[in-house]
C-alpha cells in the first residue's frame, strides 16, 4: 500500500511538471495584465505549467523605447528562464511582442527554445492608418509618414522600427533600425558579421507557429502575420506576395526557408477575430495556441 501510494505521488508530480515553461510578451500599449486570459487558459488546460508573463515596457513605454532596447531587456529576462530550463521553453509574442520575441531569438545565443508562437504579429512589417501612429502623428497622411519615421529621431519610436512602407522600400532598407536588420535586408554594412550568428540563433527554434486572420483590423496587411506582404512599389496595394515568394524566404536571409524545409512552420488562419481578441478569445487560444505547447 505504501509503495502504491508512493507510485501515485510520483505520477502526480511528474504529470504536474510535464509541460514546458511558457513565456509571453505583450503587445503595443499593453502590459502584463492584458494577458490574464491567455495565461488562465494555458494553466487551466495544462495544469502545472509555469507561465511567465514578463512585466517590461508596459503601456506608454512600449511605444517610446526603441525595439532593440526592448529586445535587450526582454532578452536578459528570457535568457535566465532558458538557462533554468535546459529541457526547453515555449515563447509566445502577441502583436509587437511577436517581433520583440523574434528579435530575442535572433540576437540571444544558445536559447533552449522549443516553440515560438507569433500571435497576430506583423512579422513582415506594418503600414497603414492605425491608432499607434495617430497617437504621435495625428495630422500626417500615411503616404508621407516615411518622411517622419525613416529618420534617426523617428526610429526611436518602437513601431517605426517595423514600419515597412511598400512604396518606399529603399528608404526602409536604408533607414529601418529594426525589421530590416531582423530580415537581413538592411543596407548597413555593420550588420554583415552579425547576420550569420543571428540566423544560427533563430534556427534553434523547433517549431514556428504563425497565427493571423483577415478580420484582424490592426495588422496591415493582415498577411504580415504569416510573413506575407504587399508587392514592392505596388501603388494600388492590391497584390499580396505570400511567404514562400518573399525574397527573405527565397534567399533564406534569416532561416525562414530552412525552417520550412524541415517542416517546422505551422501557419494558422483565424477567421472572424479582431486583433484585440486574439489573445483573449478562448476558442482561438485553445484551438490555435495551446495544442502547440507540449
Amino acid at each position: 500500500m505504501i509503495l502504491l501510494a508512493f507510485g501515485f505521488l510520483v505520477f502526480g508530480l511528474s504529470a504536474a511538471v510535464a509541460y514546458k515553461p511558457v513565456v509571453i510578451i505583450h503587445g503595443l500599449k499593453q502590459g502584463a495584465t492584458s494577458l490574464r486570459d491567455i495565461d488562465g487558459y494555458i494553466k487551466a488546460d495544462h495544469p502545472g505549467t509555469q507561465v511567465n508573463v514578463l512585466e517590461l515596457y508596459q503601456k506608454a513605454e512600449s511605444y517610446e523605447a526603441p525595439m532593440f532596447k526592448q529586445v535587450q531587456d526582454f532578452g536578459e529576462a528570457i535568457k535566465k528562464i532558458s538557462d533554468a530550463n535546459p529541457g526547453g521553453f515555449h515563447l509566445i509574442g502577441f502583436s509587437q511582442g511577436g517581433l520583440i520575441a523574434r528579435g530575442v531569438l535572433e540576437t540571444v545565443p544558445n536559447l533552449n527554445i522549443d516553440t515560438f508562437i507569433s500571435l497576430s504579429s506583423p512579422q513582415m512589417g506594418q503600414y497603414g492608418d492605425i491608432a499607434s501612429v495617430r497617437k504621435y502623428f495625428p495630422h500626417a497622411l500615411t503616404k508621407f509618414l516615411h518622411d517622419l519615421l525613416y529618420t534617426k529621431r523617428g526610429q526611436l519610436l518602437s513601431f517605426s522600427g517595423y514600419w515597412m512602407d511598400p512604396l518606399h522600400v529603399d528608404s526602409y532598407r536604408r533607414s529601418s533600425k529594426y525589421l530590416a536588420y531582423l530580415n537581413n535586408e538592411t543596407t548597413a554594412g555593420d550588420h554583415v558579421a552579425d547576420s550569420f550568428q543571428w540566423k544560427s540563433n533563430f534556427l534553434r527554434v523547433q517549431k514556428l507557429v504563425l497565427i493571423g486572420g483577415p478580420q484582424d483590423g490592426t495588422i496591415n496587411p493582415w498577411q504580415s502575420a504569416h510573413f506575407g506582404y504587399w508587392r514592392d512599389c505596388d501603388k494600388a496595394l492590391d497584390t499580396i506576395v505570400p511567404m514562400q515568394q518573399q525574397n527573405v524566404y527565397l534567399e533564406d536571409s534569416f532561416g525562414l526557408r530552412t525552417l520550412d524545409s524541415q517542416g517546422k512552420i505551422v501557419i494558422i488562419t483565424v477567421p472572424n477575430t479582431n486583433h484585440t481578441m486574439m489573445h483573449r478569445d478562448q476558442n482561438v487560444v485553445r484551438s490555435a495556441v495551446i495544442p502547440h505547447l507540449t
